[in-house]
């Protein structure tokens, strides 16, 4: 505080001497310097002779001039007694009369224009109306004197001292930047007249002061800085001993503050604290009120390094210099309310660190006590010249205007205000926050509206009111808060320091005002002002990672608007940079890191990427980490972290993180008092979650059937009921707030009921989501979720009671759901999947738009900005769903055109967006406009909303309401935009199906068959020249497949596929007895379902005596997993540019692992490798045989034609696309199917990878097989023209002979496409015919022999797993 006053000690003391002086010019004409009751008497006396004396003498006498001037004199020494205005305005007329009798520059004139001025001064003095009529006169006759006196004169310092004097009064009475700087110019002209070693000291320090005063008006760092040079310069120049130096060295300590707030450069700061600390140092010989001076100041500036750094050194330093300082300090001391005050705000600033909350009390009493003490009458003889330290010893005490009482009561009020605003963060009292909003208010109030503190002040009181509006929503706060706030924004200049300070929170007012009313403009605003904020902040200030913060917090804000994806990551990169700016320890870093958390979170659920997720996680932690526990925020963060750790259990299915997210969520509601406005949000999370765990066990006990533990279960489903229900009852809840209470509490009675079997709780269950649903406008985002589990509800009730009316309010339920334009595509899709799982569906109307709707959804599910591991985890939700589409199309006989469509729309979506990415980068090139309009929209449609309707978050709002707009909007313009985008020449099957003639073309080299596995039917469907056609596969039924799938190589499988599927799809096709004059028919399988992981290219009878009763034998097959795949395949083929056999060998990578980390050792890998190379007439050599780790490897892939792996394949059941090539460092850095995807060879278009490992065409997540997810796969989409692969484990020796009969026919044959699936073909044949040889024994039938296969486990058919990917 004491820092902050006008006028610091130093230019008091001048002024005392200056004026001082000044006075006892009365002395001239009487010599006396003290008044008394016997002057007044001969005053009286001597007055009447004079005036009588002056009426006899005549006009132009020579004494007349001298008689006047002693009139004069005499009635001036006489009001400044009395006070009488009469006498003091005669006496400056005779005064000046007498004056204006000399020539200019006589010092008789000069003597008498100073005593003119001195009584003018008194004048003021007493009767304090400085209009301007007295300011000019004043103004005219100090500055004719100052310029009259000849540099050097005696009376020249006394004239200078009244020109500046009066000028420094004018300015602390209007505040007027102009003689502000007429000040600094006449002050500065003064001192580069004087030579360092003859400079009048005075002078300088008036100078440096008004330096500071124009700083703190403007904000100019120049006078700062000229003001510090001056002072190092005045230090300098000063001899050692001399006390002057410790009034330098004080000053420069305050000066270097100054500087530290305005440039949050800490070396200024460890500067001002080495100052301060070297002038108490120097101050031992000074009195011991200067000395407290100068400790109060030490302690302000360890105050101000604490509140940077958080050190507990510097605050507890502070802390006992000020309890020292207040201990000298005398009661009636004036100094005393401040030094309460700074004391006081040092233990709330080791509170604010510590949450001590002895040092909050202590410091509210120490401010109490200040207010109980500060009295009007302790300022007499001060009055406004006090502002800047002039004392007038001869005044008789009286009362003035207090100003400086008005100052020290407002800083006093304003501090205590923070500090009670700081002791309801705990209490959560509102009796604390009403009495700081009133004491702020009343601080701001007594001061004068220029003073310069003002600004802060009322920004304090914005931000007290603005807690309160969020404690009690009462929109009169709100809007007083930004009033408040925008009158601070006014009162600070423009580059003023403070004005950072408004902007920042401004912003977050009108944020809030946007979230309570809708209105884009506040929202706007509000980023505009934090935006303001941290421009006018420089990158070191303390307060940048505020200011950062809340533009994070307005830009998240735009996010959950307009759900534009560039908001949501400015917000997170912005909260990002506020965390790195905010050191650890700091009281907002736990606000900071959970801010960006909830950010993360957001990411997470709008695109699903799990390394949101775990970062999310990590940062909630951290935040509680950082919070004391009665810290007001606490519950909110453990609030976060449980809802997170909840999401990661859904992702998971890990009961674990679902145990640890309960326990969070309970602690929230239980660190929550009753009444608080965020404790019916947090409770209904935690019944949720209660609930989700219920339903989790009651599974594993429904397996078990353990009637214990059936028991304890129910205790779960019953606190989760009971903690929601008072709130659902509650029907004061505003309706969006009620609408989600009662849908959660009708999913807990759902479960009540699958736990009692009674329909009564069934009728219950539904009743109350019925009124959640009602309850919830056509329009909202969680609408269509609310209305998926009533449509639930409805069909347990229907397949309990068998009521017609249920079954089809499921059905109206679902199709309102997935119809819904401003929900979230997952919930859709889900929606229409509930839809297609219903009874008897086939013979609905609705059915086909319904399932051709829903697997136009799927696509959708995937943002580009998505990492393949979350687009999986998203599509795995849709599984099957293409498949029954197909189904269902073929059943209404909307043709097998329809039914390929659905599954091409539907599977293979990851792959498809790899490929479809190719249009969109076409596009970008020919329409760069058009292609961002329409990636920002689909990333607004294509993933879960921000918030899942389980979850009551602020969002149930206007702004929440603006959601949905925006999603329904985009979903219009996006429907629009690609009609637009398709009438553009060249891109009329932009993102579109293939047409039919694509597909038909892509069969010119051999039929596409896709084989489609549904619960409806399954069937063939035929794309070859001329059409396409579809082949009902009637003897197969998804059971069958769930069968054979456990013994994929046995005969019997083999036997089973030619029989039912194969031989069927051929004998269509006529296929099944190939010309042997001609190379045999090519044929393309696109399995769907279970049927990826069949060796359908190895299906027949495997018999000697049986040619032409196995697909070996009469087609050589390929396999895709998309009809869109192989036309991919044949454009990429025409693209390629043809590369001679030679070109194509001096680009061969291999490498093999005969011994890998943790793995079997593969003998023949070595073998393999060299045979392979010898068949292609190379050496090995460092750029055919790099070293095998992914660092060396990944890059060779990307240059090569031709890449042969020979090692371990590694497949991923939980994660297909972590599944791996086994290097050398594959713990460490795995390639793995990701890897593959992220590296673009398509413009390359390598030849051929051959994956001589274990599984890498292997599916184990039945979640995927609608992917096709695995390694061959992935090295065809990453732009591989042809892939070898293999369905499951493969022998080690074997490897080496497949291998190189393949490459044998390829140098026999040429280097061709068609060569590749020719040549597995032509090994597998010979193995086969090997394994035939050697597993049959004969007997004689009729006199000839009748071969049988024996099953024996030491010749197993080794040569079933080897597949070719390509075209």
């Amino acid at each position: 505080m004491g820092d902050n006053s006008r006028i610091t000690r130093f230019i008091e003391t001048t002024f005392e001497s200056l004026f001082y002086k000044t006075f006892s010019i009365m002395g001239l004409i009487y010599r006396a310097t003290r008044i008394s009751q016997p002057r007044l008497f001969f005053l009286n006396r001597m007055i009447p002779t004079w005036q009588e004396a002056l009426a006899t003498t005549p006009p132009g006498h020579p004494d007349r001039f001298r008689n006047i001037s002693r009139l004069g004199g005499l009635l001036g020494e006489r009001s400044t007694y009395n006070g009488d205005m009469e006498d003091s305005r005669a006496a400056v007329g005779m005064l000046l009369e007498a004056a204006n009798a000399y020539p200019r520059g006589d010092t008789e004139r000069v003597t008498l224009l100073d005593l003119v001025t001195e009584l003018l001064m008194r004048r003021f003095i007493n009767t304090q109306n400085w209009t301007d009529s007295n300011y000019e006169e004043v103004m005219r006759v100090t500055q004719e004197a100052f310029e009259e006196t000849a540099e050097g004169h005696a009376a020249w310092e006394n004239s200078l001292q009244r020109f500046v004097g009066v000028r420094v009064i004018r300015f602390f009475s209007t505040g007027d930047e102009v003689d502000l700087d007429e000040l600094i110019c006449a002050s500065k002209g003064v001192i580069g007249r004087k030579p360092p070693d003859s400079l009048y000291w005075p002078i300088l320090e008036i100078h440096i002061f008004l330096l500071g005063e124009r700083y703190s008006l403007t904000a100019d760092t120049a006078d700062l800085d000229a003001a510090i040079g001056m002072l190092r310069e005045a230090f300098n120049a000063t001899p050692e001993g001399h006390p002057d130096r410790v009034k330098w060295l004080s000053v420069l300590g305050v000066r270097l503050s100054n500087k530290f707030s305005c440039t949050g450069d800490m070396t200024h700061l460890d500067e001002a604290v080495r100052t301060s600390q070297e002038a108490v140092d120097l101050s031992q010989g000074c009195d011991e009120s200067t000395r407290v001076a100068l400790l109060n100041n030490l302690g302000l500036r360890l105050g101000e390094r604490h509140v940077r750094t958080g050190s507990m050194v510097d605050i507890e330093e502070a802390i006992r210099i000020m309890r020292e300082v207040v201990k000298k300090t005398p009661k009636d001391h004036i100094d005393r309310k401040s030094r309460l005050s700074n004391l006081g705000l040092q233990l709330g600033n080791r509170w604010f660190l510590t949450r001590e909350n002895i040092d909050l009390e202590d410091a509210i009493c120490l401010m109490r006590e200040g207010l109980d003490e500060i009295k009007p009458d302790h300022y007499v003889d001060r009055g406004k010249l006090s502002n800047f330290g002039i004392q007038l010893p001869t005044q008789k005490d009286r009362q003035v205007i207090p100003h400086d009482y008005l100052i020290d009561k407002g800083k006093l009020l304003n501090n205590l205000g923070i500090r009670l605003g700081d002791r309801y963060s705990i209490t959560q009292a509102l009796e604390d926050l009403n009495e700081a909003i009133c004491r702020l208010q009343e601080a701001t109030d007594i001061v004068p509206s220029n003073y310069p503190d003002r600004t802060r002040w009322l920004t304090n009181l914005g931000q007290r009111l603005h807690e309160r509006y969020s404690r009690t929503k009462n929109a009169v706060d709100l809007d007083q808060a930004i009033f408040v706030t925008e009158k601070a924004r006014d009162l600070a200049p423009t580059g003023h320091p403070n004005q950072a300070y408004v902007s920042s929170y401004l912003g977050i007012y009108l944020g809030d005002r946007y979230s309570r009313t809708g209105q884009m403009e506040d929202l706007k605003e509000s980023i505009r002002k934090a935006r303001e904020a941290v421009s006018a902040t420089s990158v070191d200030h303390p307060e940048r990672g505020s200011w950062l913060s809340n533009l994070g917090l307005r830009l998240g804000n735009m996010y959950s608007r307009t759900g534009a994806m560039a908001d949501l990551e400015e917000a997170i990169r912005i909260a990002k940079e506020a965390l790195v700016a905010t050191p650890r320890g700091h009281p907002q870093r736990a606000s900071r890191l959970s801010n960006l958390g909830f950010w993360l979170s957001d990411r997470y659920t709008r695109i699903g990427a799990m390394v949101d997720l775990d970062e999310s996680l990590r940062l909630t932690e951290d935040a509680i980490e950082a919070t004391p526990e009665r810290h007001p925020e606490r519950p909110a963060y453990l609030n976060n972290l449980g809802l997170r750790l909840s999401d990661k259990y859904i992702r998971t299915g890990d009961l674990k993180y679902l145990n640890q997210g309960i326990r969070k969520l309970r602690e929230a509601v239980n660190a929550t008092t009753k009444g608080h406005p965020d404790l019916a949000k947090w409770s209904n999370n935690l019944s949720l979650r209660l609930g989700e765990r219920y339903a989790h066990r009651k599974r594993i006990v429904d397996e078990t059937n353990d009637r214990e533990e059936m028991v304890k279960i129910v205790e779960d489903l019953d606190e989760a009921y009971n903690t929601l229900r008072e709130f659902a009852d509650d029907t004061s809840s505003n309706h969006t707030e009620r609408a989600a209470f009662l849908n959660n509490l009708g999913l807990l009675l759902g479960e009540r009921y699958l736990n009692s079997g009674m329909i009564a709780d069934l009728d219950r269950t539904i009743s109350t989501t019925l009124k959640s649903v009602e309850a919830t406008p056509k329009d909202h985002l969680h609408r269509a979720k609310r209305l998926v589990n009533l449509a639930r509800q409805l069909y347990q009730r229907y397949a309990a009671t068998g009521e017609a009316k249920d079954l089809e309010g499921t059905r109206e339920c679902l199709v309102e759901a997935l119809h819904s334009s401003t929900s979230s595509i997952s919930i859709r899709v889900e929606a229409g999947r509930e839809f297609l799982l219903t009874k008897d569906v086939l013979a609905d109307p609705r059915t086909y738009d319904v399932a051709k709707t829903t697997v136009g959804l799927i696509p959708l599910l995937t943002p580009r900005s998505l990492q393949n591991t979350d687009k999986r985890h998203l599509l795995a939700a849709a599984v099957g769903i293409s498949s029954d589409a197909a189904a269902i199309a073929l059943h209404l006989k909307k043709g097998p055109l329809a039914a390929i469509n659905c599954l091409e729309t539907g599977r293979a979506v990851i792959a498809g967006a790899v490929l479809q990415q190719h249009d969109v980068s076409l596009l970008q090139k020919a329409h760069p406009d058009l292609a961002t309009y329409f990636l920002d929209l689909r990333d607004q449609l294509d993933s879960p909303d921000s918030r899942d309707s389980d979850y009551l978050v602020d969002d149930e709002s206007a702004a929440a309401e603006a959601k949905a707009d925006r999603r329904r909007a985009a979903d219009q313009e996006l429907t629009h935009l690609l009609q637009k985008i398709r009438s553009t020449a060249g891109f009329e099957s932009f993102l579109l199906p293939a047409s039919e003639a694509d597909m038909i073309d892509a069969a010119r080299h051999g039929p596409v068959v896709v084989l489609n596995v549904s619960m409806h039917r399954c069937d063939a469907l035929i794309v070859q020249q001329p059409g396409i056609k579809s082949l009902p596969l009637s003897r197969i039924t998804p059971e069958d497949i769930d069968d054979y799938v456990t013994s994929l190589d046995s005969i019997e499988t083999l036997e089973w596929l030619w029989y039912n599927i194969i031989y069927p799809v051929l004998d269509a096709i006529d296929l099944t007895k190939p010309s042997p004059d001609l190379p045999l028919p090519r044929v393309w399988w696109v399995p769907t379902g279970k049927l990826t992981k069949f060796p359908l290219h190895a299906a027949g009878i495997h018999e000697i005596g049986f040619d032409g009763d196995a697909a070996l034998d009469v087609v050589v097959s390929s396999y895709a997993s998309s009809v869109k795949g192989i036309i991919h395949g044949r454009r990429q083929q025409k693209r390629r540019q043809p590369l001679a056999e030679t070109d194509l060998l001096q680009r061969v990578v291999t490498v093999a692992m005969e011994r890998t980390e943790e793995m079997k050792p593969l003998p023949y890998a070595c073998r393999e490798i060299d045979e392979v190379l010898a068949v292609l007439g190379l050496e090995a050599s460092s750029e055919n045989r790099p070293e095998e780790t992914k660092e060396k490897v990944l890059p060779a892939i990307k240059a090569c034609q031709i890449f042969h792996f020979a090692g371990h394949g590694y497949t991923d059941a939980a994660e297909p696309l972590r599944s791996s090539l086994r290097l050398r460092d594959w713990r460490m850095d795995p390639l793995t199917v990701q890897d593959l995807l992220d590296a673009d060879l398509n413009a390359a278009a390598p030849f051929l990878a051959y994956l001589s490992a274990c599984g890498t065409s292997l599916i184990k997540d039945e979640r995927s097989v609608d992917e096709s997810i695995h390694l061959a796969n992935a090295f065809q989409l990453a732009g591989f023209c042809h892939v070898i692969g293999t369905l499951w484990k493969v022998e080690d020796g074997l490897c080496v002979s497949v291998a190189k009969m393949l490459y044998r026919y390829l140098r026999e044959n040429g280097l061709e496409d068609e060569c590749v699936s020719r040549g597995l073909h032509h090994a597998a044949r010979i193995h086969r015919d090997e394994w035939l040889r050697d597993s049959t024994c004969g007997s004689e039938v009729d006199g000839g022999f009748r071969a049988e296969l024996v099953e024996d486990p030491t010749t197993p058919a080794l040569w079933i797993p080897y597949v070719h990917f390509g075209v």
